[in-house]
């Protein structure tokens, strides 16, 4: 199967999640965007930060991309690297919270899927998730995954604690 598909049918499952559980569908893609900049793109900025240039310079949908990346990017791949990572990490920690924050977490995580798309074929489907943060806008955001995580504990602690 090839990772275009992949990638479609994982953004799909993800849209459904936003749709049938919006809440879980949030944590999950906070969870997702912090996970992607700190243990793909910092790894990348680590290890080898040329890959930021060959993200957009492969197979870019857009030539301006290409120019872009090959022109600004390859000037300091790791300074453009790392504020990808800062930049998913807050967008992540954002959609993971609670409040009128989750908003602007999930405003930038939209931008930034849209934004990417035209990198290449692998992101075509990033439309698919964009579309399911899209269906959280005028959802309540009033519990955090924090307060979730703090609710269940003292539940499952009082179960083991009863006598059996």
């Amino acid at each position: 199967m090839s990772p275009s598909i992949v990638s479609t049918l994982f953004l799909a499952a993800i849209l459904a999640l936003c749709i049938l559980r919006p809440r879980v569908g949030r944590w999950f893609v906070g969870l997702f965007f912090v996970t992607m900049g700190l243990g793909v793109n910092l790894s990348l900025v680590l290890l080898d930060p040329s890959q930021f240039v060959a993200l957009g310079t492969a197979e870019p949908l857009v030539p301006l991309y290409a120019a872009f990346f090959e022109s600004v990017v390859a000037t300091a791949p790791g300074l453009w690297g790392l504020l990808v990572v800062a930049f998913q990490v807050v967008v992540g920690l954002l959609m993971l919270g609670r409040g009128p924050s989750v908003r602007w977490g999930l405003a930038g995580a939209i931008a930034f899927l849209l934004a990417i798309t035209p990198l290449g074929p692998w992101t075509l489907a990033n439309p698919l998730l964009s579309l399911g943060l899209a269906t959280l806008w005028r959802r309540p955001h009033d519990v955090s995954l924090l307060d979730a995580v703090r609710r269940a504990r003292p539940a499952r602690d009082a179960a083991e604690e009863r006598p059996r």
